[in-house]
């Protein structure tokens, strides 16, 4: 009987097993078949899809505003204006206008970032209609907006330097007759040579050639040639002005020399070349500090006004015109000229040696070191600043910043270089301001070879109430410095700094 248990016992105990087995095979099949199957095909989202999502996230508001219009990015993406739809009232006639120096409209921004906005103001005659963007999309006015869509306790911005204000920048400079630079190599005036409205020749070795479109003209240009005439077995620059003026510049000019022309045009036979190359743009070339030694420049053709400054010794000076230390143009061709204010003169230096200094091929070393001895005071009068109406200022401003140390922060001390505030005429000084400091504005730019980009900075400024100074009308205002003159080999960095765009815009008082 127990055998028989037994053997039943153990038969069950198989079938478990087997059935188990079973199981388990039937499983693993089963996970395999489901693992394995055949999945639907992962593909990324449909083109047009994308392309829809991406049109859907363009929205522009286009309205009238006083003076002109406004182009408001409501949109979540970037919208670049390449064209403007214009009606002509005269001829009622639809036109397309591209945006540029040659546009029917002076427009404050061609690219918005969402929220951005930029204004225009176009031609007598010529209305508004809609803009094309460089995708390709259109964008139209409604006909029933007739009030601008803006922020109710908000100005739109307004551009303070216009192309009329920098071709006539010397009336915005404070006091410009009595400015004067500091220079280690001082400049004198020929005023034999320098003349309004006549011809000019110039075959010389520059070391930084600034050749800008003029504000006034760009067909024409503003130029400024700075240089040494004693340069090796090249020392044969000339300058020829009218018909009383034909200089040796390689000996009246041995040491240094800056020369300016504005409104150069140029018609067939005249040039503006720098090392055999002709110039069809604008550029800054800074021959010695990017290649080691100087350009060989020819510039001819008729200026509206011509200026020569040379150095008869070495002697330093405090009463140094600022004359040859600006120029103004359009470098980039977007149709807002700049304003630069240049004391780089010949090469670098570094905390260890003087920036700016040269051997002549008569052996004369020469330093060409200079500094403010007081600041360019810019003040843009035309947009006058009333306190009783706004509380807060915010200033755009696009510009470019180079200097000549090497080592930056260890040749020089930190000391400003740029003021902007709003000016007190009554009291002739700053109610309130913000600056920006040299070791900031380093670190935009690449010593050598001289490259910089431009920078965009906003400046808020707080607008003091009546009851704070009284009943004001305020003007927005800019300081420039070059603060560094020399002290041994520190302290002597010299600069180039261009401002190319102000805007400015209000917020009103509650």
């Amino acid at each position: 009987m127990r055998l028989g248990l037994d053997q039943r016992f153990r038969r069950g105990v198989g079938g478990v097993v087997s059935a188990a087995l079973a199981v388990a095979i039937i499983t693993a099949v089963a996970l395999y078949a489901y693992t394995n199957m055949l999945k639907p095909p992962t593909v990324s989202p449909d083109p047009v899809l994308r392309v829809l999502d991406e049109y859907l996230s363009n929205k522009v508001v286009i309205g009238p505003m006083v003076g002109g219009y406004y182009v408001l990015n409501t949109g979540s993406s970037t919208v670049v204006i390449e064209y403007l739809v214009l009606r002509d009232v005269r001829t009622e006639s639809i036109t397309l206008s591209k945006v540029g120096i040659d546009s029917a409209c002076f427009t404050t921004k061609t690219t918005m970032q969402p929220g951005e906005m930029s204004t225009l103001n176009c031609r007598d005659g010529l209305i508004l209609v809609g803009i094309v963007s460089s995708d390709g999309k259109i964008f139209v006015r409604d006909p029933k907006l007739t009030v601008p869509y803006l922020i109710p306790r908000a100005v739109p911005q307004k551009v303070l330097f216009t192309p009329e204000v920098v071709s006539s920048v010397e009336q915005y400079i404070e006091s410009i007759d009595l400015l004067r630079m500091n220079s280690s190599t001082a400049l004198a005036k020929l005023e034999a040579c320098s003349m309004s409205n006549v011809r000019v020749s110039i075959k010389a070795n520059a070391s930084l050639v600034i050749a800008l479109r003029s504000p006034a003209d760009p067909s024409a240009w503003n130029i400024l040639l700075v240089g040494y005439g004693a340069y090796g077995r090249r020392s044969n620059s000339w300058l020829t002005v009218g018909s009383t003026c034909d200089l040796n510049l390689s000996k009246a000019g041995s040491l240094r020399f800056r020369i300016k022309i504005e409104n150069l045009s140029i018609v067939s036979g005249d040039k503006v070349e720098v090392s055999g190359s002709p110039l069809a743009s604008p550029g800054i070339f800074p021959c010695l500090v990017n290649t080691g030694k100087q350009c060989w420049a020819e510039v001819s053709g008729t200026a509206g006004r011509v200026s020569v400054y040379v150095a008869s010794s070495t002697s330093p000076s405090a009463n140094v015109d600022l004359d040859p230390y600006y120029i103004t143009g359009d470098l980039d061709e977007n149709g807002y000229p700049e304003f630069f204010f240049v004391t780089q003169d010949f090469t670098t230096g570094s905390s260890s040696q003087v920036n700016d200094v040269i051997t002549t091929s008569t052996r004369t070393t020469v330093t060409a070191v200079d500094s403010t001895t007081r600041p360019i005071r810019l003040i843009l009068t035309d947009t006058p600043v009333n306190n009783t109406k706004y509380a807060t200022a915010v200033i755009s401003m696009r510009f470019v910043f180079w200097d000549n140390s090497a080592d930056d922060i260890t040749d020089n001390d930190n000391r400003i270089v740029l003021v902007v505030g709003l000016y007190d005429p009554e009291k002739s000084s700053y109610v309130y301001s913000v600056s920006l400091s040299y070791f900031e504005l380093c670190r935009y730019r690449t010593v050598k070879p001289m490259t910089f980009s431009y920078i965009v900075k906003d400046f808020l400024l707080y607008i003091p109430s009546p009851a704070e100074i009284g009943y004001k009308n305020l003007y927005i205002a800019i300081d420039i410095f070059d603060p560094y003159g020399r002290e041994e080999t520190r302290n002597d960095a010299d600069i180039v700094l261009g401002i190319e765009y102000l805007g400015l815009v209000l917020g009103v008082r509650i």
